[in-house]
């Protein structure tokens, strides 16, 4: 009689990869995803139809709860104290207790259809309303009454990134070849637009603070600096050294926090991460005849003074 044929990690379904990786560290899971294409599914898949709570430690996250209603791949989360929002693929927005028990979906306490042409591609709460960027708008929705507060549309511009600062009132979204800086006080398009940022390309990191708006393409190797208040470009960052560099970079991920910028990207060289510190810069970029700009100041002590408020950006 012959023996079985042997069983490779590539024989095993998602469900088998996904139990035995909760017995290894991160790193094992990360090296074996490199040569498992199920595992990598496994390990590297996004939060799918459940939005998952999860108690992040070394050498492994725990599932602490399971909200199981969503019918799509979930794009976007949120969440603060007792509340968490969820939107997925299908234009749907759920709003969870997560202080409720997670049964079926008896914790979902509330749910809308955006209705929009594309998936929703960032979300931003501040108090009882929730912004969220999807196709060519931005709606707010009132988590108590889950309906529509304001729809800003931008016509023929598909948002390919949303940045939002609606403690000051401020929507930053990037389109195919331009960011724009919206004042959300205002109801129509034309009159409620700050500021146009031109690009080369489609604008698909975006950076926004009281400060700046950081804006970067794909395809450019390189990062724009603009003035919050004005709109007027204060830097262009390259993401690579001109001098040794052959060919043009891109940029792949983009993180800013306060004065640091870091940026990852690739070249002919092989991959890269460039990160830069304003903290100790000396000299101000500033424009003929105007105040000093704020595009390096450090974030302030006082900024998330408020964090636990019913006011905070969450």
């Amino acid at each position: 009689m012959s023996a079985p044929p042997a069983r490779t990690l590539a024989d095993l379904d998602g469900d088998v990869l996904a139990h035995c990786a909760g017995y290894l560290g991160a790193r094992d899971v990360a090296s074996l995803a490199m040569a498992c294409r199920p595992l990598r599914a496994a390990a590297y898949s996004d939060a799918g139809p459940l939005a998952r709570k999860l108690s992040v430690g070394w050498p492994g996250p725990e599932v602490v709860e399971t909200h199981r209603s969503h019918g799509a791949r979930i794009t976007c989360m949120r969440h603060k104290s007792s509340l968490l929002v969820s939107s997925s693929k299908d234009s749907k927005v759920r709003v969870w207790d997560t202080m409720a028990p997670s049964s079926g979906s008896s914790s979902c306490v509330g749910s809308t259809h955006l209705g929009s042409t594309g998936p929703p591609v960032a979300m931003k709460c501040h108090q009882s309303l929730c912004y969220i960027a999807a196709g060519s708008e931005v709606t707010a929705i009132d988590l108590r009454t889950m309906k529509k507060a304001s729809v800003l549309a931008l016509h023929n511009h598909r948002i390919l990134s949303c940045e939002m600062l609606p403690s000051e009132w401020l929507i930053c979204t990037g389109s195919k070849d331009k960011a724009l800086l919206w004042d959300i006080r205002k109801s129509h398009e034309l009159s409620n637009t700050v500021a146009e940022l031109h690009s080369d390309g489609p604008v698909k990191f975006l950076h926004l603070d009281p400060y700046k708006v950081v804006t970067g393409v794909p395809s450019d190797g390189q990062v724009h600096v603009w003035e919050t208040r004005t709109g007027d470009l204060l830097n262009t960052l390259s993401c690579g050294e001109p001098p040794k560099s052959i060919g043009r970079s891109s940029v792949s991920a983009m993180a800013v926090d306060g004065c640091r910028i870091a940026i990852a990207g690739t070249s002919a060289e092989g991959s890269f991460v460039h990160y830069r510190d304003f903290l100790k810069s000396s000299v101000p970029a500033s424009l003929p005849g105007k105040e000093v700009s704020k595009f390096w100041r450090p974030q302030r002590s006082d900024d998330n003074a408020d964090d636990t408020s019913d006011d905070e950006d969450y």
